[in-house]
């Protein structure tokens, strides 16, 4: 498929090739970074094998953009904490997926990071790279030692660099050693350093101009939004699949629901079938939404680390009940029960309260009925059964007087290889028709989606 990047994605890629492909690529979340590494990879690689480690929730998005854009290279996603016996058959041409929690030690020759030190890669990206801003922690000393010797790192993330500078230190030291080779003399000039009881901390900032304009000058690329507003359109749209906790619980689900419908199919016209379908399906779409809920809070763990805000819209009490409970502390919550004055106060500390990062919303409760002015980030981590909601939802933060006045990015976290990935297909399809519903009463096309996604599940595609 033809990759049709933006220009300041061009740019992105031909200043990994300025940079000789050891480059932190640091622009604000939503412009696209995935897509730079691939321009890279296409125009200026000329040797593989390619090694990317990222967090175990988004290896799958790397895989799907790479035989999107690269099919050629073949990606191999990498599962479990040690290789397979004999290893992997290494081909020069192909991409390996990674997460950083399974790389392992670095004396274990049997882990994985020196499985892949011994294919000798030619380039490494680490994604989300401020997962290794711990100077001791075992996946920093991995992630160091994988990249040794190899020619070319790229690290990708869009946290903010005015905040602690030390924590950023391990990352250029990997990138580039040959300028930022002493953390000492690193934190003593850019950490604030601090003596304790307890011993020296580096939790500090001091010549943070002088600290840009080296990272300009040696590696660093960081554009945001307000930058290329030129080159963006007003909405993005962006589907990362997740993996579900149990994939053989979820498959056992959706079989029992082909099987009854294989039973019952042929009365097509019988509108009490087709309101039992609608709770089947619904099982299933609440199902996936559960068993990819430990997915969903580590997108969001690592989300909260770019420095932004985001609203987070779902539809079951028990999915963004659980959510409400892990980020208690740093979000505000929006449902059916909260009415009235106690919701007007909800989004009033979202839209002003600088601590609280995430406004959690029932689609229909939070959905319509209010703008904000916060953020321009949005994620759905459950999808209804008609586009006009997901609309009305998106349009919480843009439009007139919403929004940061930047375009919106929108995220659709959708369960891998499950129904959610079928509905969020047909709710993007240009044909469907905003006012369609599921009532049994607007004819035909009141049930095209459902229909479709029926026959979806039945083909198993």
């Amino acid at each position: 498929m033809k990759l049709l990047p933006f220009p300041f994605q061009r740019i992105g890629a031909r200043w990994i090739k300025k940079f000789n492909g050891r480059a932190l690529l640091a622009d604000e979340p939503g412009l696209g970074k995935t897509v730079q590494c691939i321009l890279y990879i296409r125009w200026y690689l000329e040797q593989g094998p390619i090694v990317v480690v990222c967090p175990a929730t988004i290896k799958e998005h790397w895989r799907r953009h790479i035989v999107r854009y690269l099919g050629d290279l073949n990606p191999k996603v990498l599962e479990g904490r040690v290789p397979m016996p004999r290893g992997l058959k290494v081909d020069p041409d192909r991409v390996y997926i990674i997460n950083y929690d399974i790389l392992g030690k670095t004396n274990d020759p049997d882990s994985w990071v020196n499985y892949l030190k011994g294919i000798s890669p030619k380039l490494v990206i680490l994604d989300e790279n401020h997962l290794i801003k711990s100077r001791t922690a075992q996946r920093t000393k991995a992630c160091r030692h994988l990249c040794q010797d190899v020619p070319q790192v790229i690290a990708v993330s869009g946290t903010p660099l005015t905040n602690r500078p030390a924590e950023l230190w391990t990352t250029l030291n990997i990138v580039r050693p040959d300028v930022f080779d002493s953390f000492w003399s690193f934190g003593a000039r850019y950490a604030g350093p601090r003596k304790t009881p307890w011993g020296w901390q580096y939790n500090g900032a001091t010549n943070i101009p002088e600290l840009h304009a080296i990272l300009k000058e040696t590696c660093m690329i960081r554009r945001l939004k307000e930058n290329v507003l030129d080159d963006l359109p007003s909405k993005t749209r962006a589907v990362v699949p997740l993996p579900v906790s149990s994939r053989k619980q979820y498959k056992q689900a959706e079989q029992d629901f082909v099987r009854w419908m294989k039973k019952y199919h042929k009365d097509k016209a019988n509108k009490a079938l087709k309101a039992e379908r609608l709770v089947q399906m619904g099982y299933l779409r609440r199902l996936a939404a559960t068993l990819k809920l430990p997915s969903v809070i580590s997108w969001l763990q690592n989300f909260l680390e770019e420095g932004n805000k985001l609203i987070v819209f779902g539809i079951h009490k028990a999915v963004l009940g659980a959510l409400k409970e892990k980020f208690s502390k740093i979000s505000t919550f929006v449902d059916g029960s909260v009415t009235g004055a106690a919701r007007q106060r909800a989004v009033d500390r979202f839209n002003k309260d600088k601590n609280l990062r995430l406004f959690f919303g029932n689609i229909q409760a939070a959905g319509v009925g209010w703008s904000c002015t916060s953020t321009s980030y949005e994620a759905f981590v459950e999808f209804p059964w008609t586009p006009g909601e997901m609309t009305q939802a998106e349009d919480r933060l843009h439009g007139m007087f919403r929004g940061t006045g930047q375009p919106a990015t929108y995220y659709n976290l959708v369960a891998e290889d499950t129904i959610e990935e079928k509905l969020v297909e047909l709710l993007a399809s240009k044909q469907l028709v905003l006012d369609q519903t599921l009532d049994g009463e607007a004819g035909a096309s009141g049930f095209d989606l459902l229909d479709r996604l029926t026959e979806s599940l039945m083909r198993g595609k």
